[in-house]
């Protein structure tokens, strides 16, 4: 009898060593393939979803709207813009400077910004100037007409 309950208890010792082990080789695996997911893959499946970003200093509450290989789409207000609001947008860069007009043209790592005054249509008798932003030096780019009046 003694020798029944001694091999129960051996046996039970050897199933949970068994079970913590497989739950290590799990965790582990997990760590491993989530350190191969780069962040456009992670957020993907969350477009049109409310999402919070936090960036070198700047917070942007929203609607992911579409996502990029090195850049994040938000929507921070979810009603309808007139259409030519809806192509303006308020550039935040990383030295603070912030300036407002409609994104003309778009390269692989900047992107060219005709400044005009916010809620007026891009015209070239409103344009005051043509901006070319380094994309390394991009903060963020509110299309909100909102936070633009």
């Amino acid at each position: 009898m003694r020798w029944d309950l001694l091999f129960g208890d051996l046996e039970s010792q050897a199933a949970a060593l068994q079970s913590a082990t497989r739950d290590a080789e799990v965790d582990e695996r997990t760590r491993i393939e989530l350190g191969r997911i780069r962040l456009v893959e992670r957020l993907l499946p969350a477009v049109g979803r409310l999402i919070r970003v936090s960036c070198r200093g700047v917070t942007v509450n929203g609607t992911l709207a579409r996502v990029g290989a090195q850049w994040l789409l938000v929507d921070e207000d979810a009603h309808q813009h007139e259409d030519h609001a809806r192509d303006q947008a308020q550039i935040e860069l990383l030295d603070g400077v912030t300036v407002h007009g409609t994104i003309d043209r778009v390269g692989l790592d900047f992107f060219e910004l005709a400044v005009h005054d916010v809620g007026v249509a891009r015209r070239a008798s409103e344009v005051r100037e043509i901006v070319v932003v380094v994309l390394a030096a991009l903060a963020v780019v509110r299309r909100d007409s909102d936070r633009l009046n």
